[in-house]
């Protein structure tokens, strides 16, 4: 290992899963630093490949009629996601980093203090508002459905909004008050404290937030202190029922 070259390692790197990169990279300190590069890079290219193939698979859809500005594009879709500052987070993304696919949505949190109250008339006809640039992308071409989570919510969720569409996974924009990374790191476990989003360029960047667990596929709960904080995650035993499909994920928790 220590004889190889930095493109013998970028090469190899190509047939691994992203956190395989990062595992390699513990092991062979001396290219911890060129391989923790690529681990990013990889990470950030998998998530907008995912991205980039959703919003071509849409382009087969129609467009929804009226007055609707927006024709549900990619380009758009960065663009929206720069102006409103929104993050893609939760398994997704963990997805992404360890090589699977699950059955779940891509999650995108808008922070509506930074979202303009605009598009008026689209949102009389749906009865929510604020309406951020987001919602007005995915609405073109993708079906729909919203509620209002209501001011019981602890940590400041307003609205979720579906968007699916046939063969696609279902995006869901999630509607906070406050901003987005410190409400991340309020998740129940650290493996999906990780953060997707697009620069004022357009360019991919990630966050990760406990890399060595998602490396190791175990981590601590402190489960007490979580529903301490969160009451409402108490109703129908939610929170076991998080923690038994991550096990079936094939993470190791330690319930506290």
């Amino acid at each position: 290992m220590d004889n190889l070259t930095r493109d013998y390692i970028g090469l190899i790197a190509k047939w691994l899963a992203p956190v395989d990169i990062a595992r390699w990279s513990r092991a062979f300190p001396k290219w911890k630093h060129v391989l923790k590069s690529i681990f990013f890079s990889r990470v950030k290219t998998s998530i907008d490949d995912h991205i980039r193939s959703h919003f071509e698979q849409m382009k087969t859809l129609p467009k929804k009629g009226g007055t609707h500005p927006a024709d549900g594009t990619y380009k758009e879709f960065v663009t929206a996601m720069g102006v409103n500052r929104g993050a893609i987070s939760g398994s997704f993304v963990l997805q992404m980093i360890l090589g699977e696919q699950w059955e779940s949505d891509i999650d995108i949190y808008v922070p509506t203090s930074d979202v303009p109250e605009i598009y008026g008339e689209h949102a009389k006809r749906n009865n929510f508002a604020p309406v951020n640039d987001v919602d007005i992308v995915l609405w073109a071409k993708h079906d729909d459905e919203h509620w209002e989570c209501g001011r019981y919510v602890p940590d400041s969720l307003i609205r979720v909004r579906n968007f699916k569409s046939p063969g696609l996974k279902m995006m869901q924009v999630i509607a906070i008050e406050g901003y987005v990374y410190p409400y991340i790191d309020r998740f129940d476990f650290d493996v999906v404290k990780n953060a997707f989003w697009y620069d004022e360029n357009g360019s991919p960047q990630v966050k990760v937030g406990f890399l060595s667990s998602i490396v190791k596929m175990a981590f601590v709960f402190d489960k007490t202190a979580y529903l301490e904080r969160n009451l409402w995650m108490m109703r129908g035993n939610m929170i076991d029922g998080r923690i038994e499909k991550y096990r079936e994920r094939g993470f190791t928790i330690e319930v506290i």
